[in-house]
């Protein structure tokens, strides 16, 4: 009979409990609504082949243009990013962000000018800067914060609309190296 020593008895078991419970993890799906039904809680992305059809979990998160919005808002011709995972054959979103109107970009926070709630982008030529609206919205690694929290060097996706010569950021969502 072949004796196992109890330490590797415990790391083989912490192994195994280990590998069943990987944790999930979401992927994101970008195109353009082709559908958005608030009766059924799904939106459809316009495919090549295939369109794709994705269900709405209660608590999904939905924002058109940067602010929080329904489905019921959403138009066909919308460009979305659809934050979802997988569960069998159905997809389920937890967030959608849609663009209508509204730019987005990304870089890196040169620095911050915060009595006008200013955001300037590091730039290859010359820096962006970017206006935080009166009702714009801050996240810090996906939790809502405050214009105080951003950092020079924080990782930033802006949503925007131009208004004359300003840019105008509706959201304003950081992460951090």
């Amino acid at each position: 009979m072949i004796r196992l020593p109890k330490f590797f008895v415990g790391v083989l078991a912490l192994a195994l409990l280990l590998s069943l419970t990987t944790p999930v993890l979401a992927e994101e799906a970008k195109g353009t609504i082709r559908t958005a039904s608030s009766d059924k809680g799904e939106v459809t992305l316009k495919g090549i082949l295939k369109d794709a059809t994705y269900v709405l979990n209660k608590d999904a998160k939905v924002f058109l243009d940067g602010r929080k919005a329904t489905v019921k808002d959403l138009q066909e011709g919308d460009r979305a990013a659809i934050t979802y995972v997988k569960e069998g054959d159905q997809m389920r979103a937890s967030a959608v962000r849609c663009l209508r109107k509204a730019t987005e970009t990304t870089g890196t926070v040169h620095s911050l000018v915060a009595d006008k709630q200013e955001v300037i982008l590091k730039g290859l030529v010359k820096n962006t800067t970017y206006h935080l609206d009166k009702d714009g919205k801050v996240f810090i690694g996906g939790r809502e914060g405050n214009f105080s929290d951003l950092k020079a060097d924080d990782q930033v996706t802006i949503t925007y609309e131009q208004r004359g010569d300003l840019l105008w950021a509706s959201e304003v969502r950081a992460t951090r190296k």
